[in-house]
């Protein structure tokens, strides 16, 4: 899944995604009509966030409403997963959406899922990928 950065900040940001967000005087790592590859989705808070790797080379969580999306392709080895709370619904690999757990580790940069991430980064097939 490609993704276009149309907006570098939260200026004009509507007001359901802001409060979840961040406000609007935020620093926001992406370059504005750059794009960057999804890693996974996640709905939290009603709001739909993407995983990318920012211009910092770090992964983080952004608002999808952020971006546009260049190709909508998923990969092969993403699962979904639909939980009760903040988070109701995680897609990505399986390290990441097999459980809330999982989520909240990669989602805190716990260090054994920071781990996994960068070793299914250097592994995933580059036909999935225009990286």
């Amino acid at each position: 899944m490609r993704l276009l950065a149309i907006q570098q900040t939260f200026e004009e940001c509507p007001p359901e995604v802001l409060r979840v967000a961040g406000f609007p005087g935020s620093v926001i790592h992406i370059t504005k009509g750059k794009e960057y590859e999804a890693f996974a989705v996640a709905i939290w808070n009603g709001v739909p966030f993407v995983q990318i790797i920012c211009d910092l080379g770090i992964e983080t969580w952004l608002p999808k409403w952020l971006f546009s999306f260049v190709s909508h392709d998923i990969p092969s080895d993403w699962i979904i997963n639909c939980f009760e709370g903040d988070v109701t619904l995680v897609l990505g690999p399986s390290f990441i959406a097999e459980s809330k757990e999982a989520y909240e580790a990669m989602v805190n940069l716990d260090s054994v899922a920071t781990t996994k991430f960068w070793k299914h980064f250097k592994e995933r097939d580059p036909k999935e990928s225009s990286e």
